[in-house]
């Protein structure tokens, strides 16, 4: 019969070499089993950042798009504008400088009959009523382009002259009477070169805004 001491110590070698191998099996496959892990989730990820970076790529070129279509609708629209805004400009400028030309040879017939050397003074009067309803009915047709207190103004300028001058041309037999139309027409042309050279000094500040204000 065996020692069991000896038996014994076989057994716990036994057990022993059988446990180091366990072990060493287990490391094993915990190892193998972790690099695999490691290398699925390195995949994963590679995956979600290779996702990540098309659809950041597919978002910038969809702004990118949206950018430039933006900036297209802009110049489009600005250079509309521009066009809208320098025909109505040109057409400003055109209206401005004829009623200011018209005024000052209304302006100047009406002269024509206050100098009138002596009666009569119908045919100098018509003149200057043909003269002065020529710039105020262009004025009246091109309205848009003014500004209410100018129309105003013209509108009540053109009344008292075209009065004045109707009467001139109509009722002045008289030395007497042609005075009293001398008066009236001197009071009225000063009018007409006010509004005259208010529109001078209108036109000059849309044109030159920076420049310094004139008299």
């Amino acid at each position: 019969m065996e020692d069991p001491e000896v038996l014994a110590a076989v057994v716990g070698g036994f057990f022993g070499v059988l446990g180091g191998l366990v072990g060493a099996a287990l490391r094993l496959w915990i190892g193998r089993a972790g690099r695999q892990e490691t290398a699925r989730l390195a995949k994963e990820a590679h995956t979600v950042t290779t996702a990540i970076s098309t659809g950041q790529q597919r978002h910038e070129g969809d702004l990118a798009g949206l950018e430039s279509r933006l900036r297209h609708d802009v110049e489009v629209a600005v250079q509309r504008d521009l066009k809208r805004f320098g025909a109505f400009w040109d057409l400003r400028v055109e209206v401005v400088r004829r009623v200011y030309a018209q005024l000052l040879r209304a302006e100047n017939a009406v002269w024509e009959v206050i100098r009138a050397s002596g009666l009569p003074v119908e045919k100098l009067a018509n003149d200057a009523h043909a003269a002065c309803f020529s710039a105020f009915d262009y004025a009246e047709e091109n309205a848009i382009v003014f500004d209410e207190d100018v129309l105003a103004t013209l509108r009540d300028l053109r009344g008292k002259l075209l009065h004045a001058l109707v009467e001139g041309a109509r009722g002045v037999k008289y030395p007497e009477q042609f005075e009293s139309l001398q008066e009236a027409l001197q009071k009225l042309t000063v009018e007409v070169k006010e509004i005259r050279e208010d529109l001078r000094r209108r036109f000059r500040r849309q044109v030159h805004p920076d420049e310094s204000p004139t008299p």
